[in-house]
Formats: structure tokens, sequence, C-alpha cells
């Protein structure tokens, strides 16, 4: 496409502006000397200096200044000087010549017939060329050079000069700083065309005439109808850089600089892809030689823009679709393949804050920063990135679910919006739910049609296609009837507010959960979150609260001596108690002999029997075992409570479970404390004592 761009509308330049070339740029080594008058136009063949005056530059005689018939500018720029003109000589420090009659200047391929006008010329004592200016009729000629891509009608009546970019930077075109143009300042009507686009402008407005002869390029600056500038160069010199590449780095090149064909200024709509611009357009055809007729279905199109874009987003096909007018923009367009593939990066500040659609509840901020990306070859990569300071109208959503929720302001955010939906994410001082107070958090949405999604950038998921699913997140520390919340997480759907935070203890850190639900009006929805603290209790007592004990370890045991209970011991004895009279008997051989004692006795063992009763007087404390609690903890609307379940291990072995629920105490928020007496925790321990320990 012919992409032209748009600064908006150039002052021209001052009429009689002087070109200062400087001692280095003389007039060309074409000047000769004459004995005769140098009206008649005759000259010789071989240079002369009188009065001092360089080779290369115009030359005084008397009063006259003698010219050659061909006065060049520089190497590419001359003035045709007619024989019968009129040449004067004024000035004492320098050389000012003036010459009037036919005049024209050639600055190849153009030819500009200036008709009856006048040109001046002022120089140094050594003759080298310091300016250039004139009034003339300009017959404009035809740009040939664009094989018939661009013509001016002509004859204008104008004023002319040569000068360096940096000199006609009010005029707000593209101009190198260091090159020089040949300009035309005119306040005729006249019409012309360059490619697609025709102009037209009555008189009356001053308009400038550009030429770069070096490219050769031609620049038409001014109040034309609906545009203010265009421009062609045949080499492609015509220079494009972002103004503004907010939303992008750097390293991804999505803005790169360029030097483009076409250039045009105005307000007009873009070819290739339907925006409407209002700025000015460089548009490079890649491969195209600017002197063949171009077919710009032949080539890709590499476009810089910078003014304002009215965008439309294409998001998904058209089922969700954005129209939003980028001011201070920049964007660069990349055009390629047949049928034509456009892929765009969009950066600048957004020219309304109410471009999303009324299923989205949020109002962006004026003039906030904006970014995107679009490629009619695959929407899935179309987005759109910001960063605005918002308000959530998030009251809107707190109706739809009888539940009341605070509209709030955002600061720092930014946003995205793609396929699958729009997500934002930003900094607030105002809670999302009345309930829990809170004076910073951090609030996290998407609306479109898989919200999860939306939420992980997840691309493979459900596009938005205008579908009405929201999710609202807040996230921070917060309090629930003056109970402390670390962390809470309040998510917000069209089921519900679910809710997710942790207490902190001198202790532990207790996860919490629950949810909002409808109470007995909107403004009063009831708040229920639980979790479970762990409680251990070690039981101890000292021997100043217990009373008398039967306890073997400690008192010791009374002994018994039963076979029954301790068993029995064999025994050998050798003695008449136990074992009898010895059998003896008399012969005449042997005399009285008797059997020696020898026998086997089983007598009842000795050992512990009942334990014995006592007070202990020498431990300090007495290990009773210890107990193990869970505590139900939940808050509501009206504080925090809870309920205990768990169980007493004995020290010598064995658990039971708690008889009673004990008393909890949160007096002091940040290290509540569980109290259990003896008889809520076992039969087995009767000291009469109340266990303690904070969780």
């Amino acid at each position: 496409m012919g992409v032209w761009g748009v600064q908006g509308t150039r002052g021209a330049m001052p009429r009689g502006i002087a070109m200062v070339v400087g001692g280095s740029l003389a007039l060309a080594a074409m000047v000769g000397c004459s004995d005769t008058n140098p009206a008649v136009g005759v000259w010789d063949a071989s240079p002369c200096l009188p009065d001092g005056g360089a080779a290369d530059g115009p030359v005084a005689n008397g009063n006259a200044v003698m010219l050659p018939a061909t006065y060049k500018i520089d190497n590419l720029t001359s003035l045709s000087v007619p024989v019968n003109g009129t040449w004067t000589k004024s000035g004492t420090s320098s050389v000012h010549t003036e010459i009037s009659g036919e005049l024209k200047v050639v600055t190849p391929p153009y030819t500009f017939n200036l008709g009856q006008g006048q040109l001046g010329i002022n120089a140094d004592g050594a003759g080298n060329t310091l300016s250039v200016y004139g009034t003339a009729k300009v017959t404009m000629p035809g740009l040939h050079t664009f094989s018939g891509l661009g013509s001016l009608n002509s004859p204008l009546s104008a004023t002319f000069g040569y000068d360096a970019g940096a000199s006609l930077g009010s005029l707000g075109l593209p101009l190198a700083a260091a090159r020089k143009y040949l300009y035309f300042n005119f306040n005729d009507g006249f019409s012309g065309s360059f490619g697609t686009v025709s102009f037209s402008a009555g008189p009356g407005n001053s308009r400038t005439l550009i030429v770069d002869p070096n490219d050769p390029s031609i620049y038409v600056a001014g109040p034309m109808g609906n545009l203010s500038a265009v421009a062609l160069s045949e080499k492609g010199l015509i220079p494009y850089v972002a103004q503004t590449t907010w939303g992008f780095e750097a390293s991804d090149n999505e803005f790169p600089s360029f030097t483009g064909q076409s250039f045009i200024a105005g307000e007009f709509p873009l070819e290739e892809i339907p925006f409407t611009v209002s700025g000015d357009v460089t548009t490079r055809y890649v491969g195209w030689d600017g002197t063949s007729g171009l077919d710009k279905t032949l080539f890709d199109h590499q476009v810089g823009v910078n003014g304002q874009v009215n965008v439309g987003w294409d998001l998904d096909g058209g089922a969700f679709r954005l129209e939003v007018p980028v001011a201070t923009a920049s964007m660069y367009l990349l055009s390629t393949g047949k049928p034509y593939r456009v892929e765009a990066a969009i950066s600048g500040t957004a020219g309304t804050n109410t471009f999303l659609p009324p299923w989205i509840p949020v109002l962006l901020s004026a003039n906030s920063s904006i970014a995107g990306y679009l490629d009619t070859g695959d929407l899935s990569k179309n987005h759109i990135d910001g960063a605005s300071n918002m308000t959530v109208q998030a009251s809107t959503l707190g109706q739809a679910i009888g539940i009341q929720l605070n509209d709030v302001v955002l600061s720092q955010s930014i946003y995205h919006v793609d396929r699958v939906g729009f997500r934002f994410h930003g900094l607030s001082t105002t809670t999302l739910v009345p309930l829990l107070a809170a004076t910073s958090t951090t609030i996290t949405a998407c609306f479109g049609g898989d919200t999860v999604a939306c939420l992980t950038d997840d691309q493979t998921a459900t596009p938005a296609k205008g579908a009405k699913d929201w999710l609202l997140r807040m996230e921070g520390d917060v309090t629930v009837a003056k109970v402390p919340l670390a962390a809470m997480t309040a998510t917000a759907t069209p089921q519900g507010v679910g809710l997710a935070a942790s207490f902190k203890t001198q202790g532990q850190q207790v996860v919490m959960t629950g949810d909002i639900t409808v109470g007995a009006s909107p403004s009063t929805p009831k708040v229920t979150i639980t979790g479970n603290a762990s409680v251990h209790i070690p039981l101890t007592a000292s021997n100043e609260v217990l009373s008398a004990v039967v306890d073997g370890a400690l008192c010791g045991y009374h002994k018994i001596t039963d076979a029954a209970k301790c068993g029995e011991d064999t025994v050998n004895f050798a003695d008449e108690f136990h074992c009898g009279k010895p059998h003896c008997h008399w012969s005449w051989k042997h005399g009285l002999r008797c059997d020696g004692l020898s026998c086997s006795v089983k007598v009842p063992k000795t050992c512990n029997g009942a334990a014995k009763s006592c007070k202990p007087t020498e431990a300090a404390d007495f290990n009773l075992g210890s107990v193990t609690a869970t505590v139900a903890l939940t808050v509501t609307n009206s504080g925090i409570g809870g309920a205990v379940s768990g169980q007493f291990c004995a020290a010598g072995g064995g658990c039971t479970n708690l008889v009673g629920g004990g008393t909890l105490d949160f007096s002091s928020i940040s290290s509540p404390k569980l109290c259990l007496s003896s008889q809520e925790i076992s039969p087995a321990i009767a000291v009469g004592k109340k266990f303690c320990a904070s969780f």
C-alpha cells in the first residue's frame, strides 16, 4: 500500500529564505570573464580574477558580475542563466549578484522553468557562495522518475532557495539534517497526485515543494484538503524512526528504523489493513527500484506510522473485537505474500478509556499507555497490553451474585487482552469485600470464556467470544472481626466468593479456607473460614499438688512368698531335717553301715506383691504423659472460636481419647491458649490441676 505519514499541518518556509552553503561548497568552476558588458552574454573561455575573486565563484567587474550560461549550485543542481538577462552588483564586503530574466533550475531528472524571475546569489569576497534565493513563476515538472506515479499542475508563483534539511525542520517533513534540498514556497492553488493518493488545495495558504537532487525525491508540505504532506523517493531514502516503542523490548526489534519510497501526512485509511491513520506514514516497497512502474501486489510492504491510529483489534475472528484509537502512536507493519498477510506492532497512548465492551465493568484512565500486536494470518497472536490506573466496578458483579462487593480503584495496574479474554493486575487501598478490612491489596481479574486459562495465559483455552464468565481476585493481609488473616485470597466468580488465608500465631501458621455466602441481605453477607491448629501439652505435676499415690515404681512393693504367684525353686539338701533319717544295715564282715543323705525339695519363691502407697518427697516433677490435640478454628463475622479433639497418652504407654473439650483463650490473638483439667483429660489422672499450652 502507499502508506503516507502525517504530522499535522506544516508551516511554510518564509518568503525569501536564503540557502547558506558555507565556505566549503562554492559555485562550480564554470565561471569566465569578459572585457565587454556581461549583459550581452559574451564570455571568455578562461576564468579571470578581478577584485581578488575566486576562480570558482561569481566575479565582480566594476558594477557588473560575470556568470556562466550554466551556473552550478552543486554537482547535481544548476541554474540556466539567460543571455539577455540583467545582472547587478551591490554590497561592499561581499559580492551580491542579482539576475532577472528567463530563469531555469535543473536538478536531474527534473527541470523547473522559472520563467521571468529574479535570482539572488550571495558570495564572500573570495567568491565562495553563501546563499541562493529567488522568486519566479514556476512550471512544475512531471514526476517522470516514478513512471507516472505523480504529477503537479503548474505554473505556481513561488519563492525558492537551496538549504540543508536541518534548516527546514519547521516543515515537519522527514528530511535528513545534513542533506541539501531545493525548495519552493508558494501560495497558489494547485492539484496533484502521488501514487494512488490525489490532493488539491485552493489559494491563500503557504505550501512548500522540496526536491532532493541526490535521490531524487519530491516533497510537498502544506494544507491540501485532508493531507498536509506527501513525498516520493526514487532510491527509498525517506527515513522512518518510531516515536514511541512502549511495551516492546528493544531486543525484539519490533520497531526497526528504515527508509522508504513514499511518505504521506494527513488523515486517511490504510490499504493493507482497515485502520484509519491521522499522522505520518512511510512505506518501503521491498525490492522495488523506484524507476519501473509500481505494481504494489508484487512487493512486500514495510510501513512505519507516527501519529494516531484507529485500530480494530480482531482477537477471535470477529467474535471478540475491540475498536481502539491509539494516540501519540507508532506502528510498524509488514505486509507479505499473496494474499497479503499483515503483521503489525503498535505502541502509544489510548485515545479513549471506553473501548472495552460493557460486559467488562472496568473504566481505564485517560491517555494510558497501550501496545499491541496484530497478525491477520494467526489470530491467536493478536493481543493488547496496557498500563493504566483503573476503576473496577465490582458492585455490579456483586449485585449479580447477591453479595456486596466494593468498587475498587487500582494504581500501577497493567492489563492484557487476547482471544481468551481480558485480564488485569493492580494495587488498591480499597478492599473488594466490605467484611475483609485491609489497607493495601492486589487485585487480579479475568473476563472471558475460560477464566482459569485466562489467568495462566493458556492460549489453547476456550476463546472469549463475548462470554460473560468472570473472576475477580483480591490478595493481601486482612482482618475479619478483628482477627488478622495473612495472605488472604478472596476470589469472586458468578458462583460466589471463596476464601483462603493463613492464621499466624507465635507457634504455627494455620491454613484457613472458606467462603462468603448470602446473608440476610446483600449488605450483610456471612463469612465462614476454617482451619486446624495442633496443640501438644506435656502433663507433669510437682509433689506439692500430688496426694498419696499407689505406685510401685515410686513407692515400692509388698514382698510375698507364694508358689502360685511367684513360682518355685528346687533346693538340694543333705540333712535329716529335710531328707529324714539315713538307711543303715549291719553285717559280720563290714559291721554297721548307713547310706549318705541327699534329697531335692521344691520351695516357693519370693516376689513383689501389691504396690505400696506413699507421697513422693524426692522427685521435683512427676511425668503423667501428654496430650496431643487438634483445634478446629472457625472465623466468622462474630470473631474466632474453635472445637478441641485429641488423645491422652500415659507415660507408661497406652492412649485414650480426651474426655472433655477444655477451654480456648483468644485474649492474645497471636498466642491463643488451650487449657484442660485432669478430669477432661482422663479419669486415671487425679491431681486436681489444669494443664495449658499456647498454640
